[in-house]
């Protein structure tokens, strides 16, 4: 990722090692390996490591960066426990928002929770005509007008 920012000349992009999670501190993270995909364990297994993680909430209001305008969420499952992290993020700032749902029972509950902040979701299923058995679930929410 830092050779392709410095590659094209993207000075608006900054880049932070870390997981973004609902708390700053430290989680576990399991990689992917042939049967799953990365994400943070709360078991204690073998290859489970620690690393940094952030809170949107903290990464902007803590730590003085500019408030999103838009976020495209990709977190292979920990959808609910970062948007827990980015409370005031979605409450003050109001970013679009895309977020890919790994888990299709959360859909209705994170709706919910923005709907809470001031959002309008929908759902957004699409096919890709290459790969048409291969189904993605993302809800696109923006501020509800």
């Amino acid at each position: 990722v830092r050779a392709n920012v410095a590659h094209n000349k993207l000075p608006q992009i900054s880049v932070l090692e870390s997981a973004v999670w609902s708390s700053s501190g430290q989680v576990s993270f399991e990689p992917a390996s042939e049967s799953t995909q990365g994400h943070v364990s709360t078991g204690q297994k073998a290859g489970v490591r620690s690393v940094s993680a952030v809170s949107l909430d903290d990464l902007v209001f803590r730590d003085g960066r500019r408030p999103p305008a838009f976020i495209k969420m990709d977190v292979e499952g920990a959808e609910w426990d970062v948007l827990q992290g980015a409370r005031r993020v979605l409450a003050e700032a109001k970013p679009k928002l895309l977020c890919e749902i790994h888990h299709p029972a959360q859909c209705g509950d994170i709706q919910a929770l923005l709907a809470e902040y001031g959002y309008q979701s929908e759902k957004w299923e699409p096919v890709d005509p290459y790969y048409p058995d291969y189904h993605q679930l993302y809800i696109w929410a923006v501020k509800r007008a």
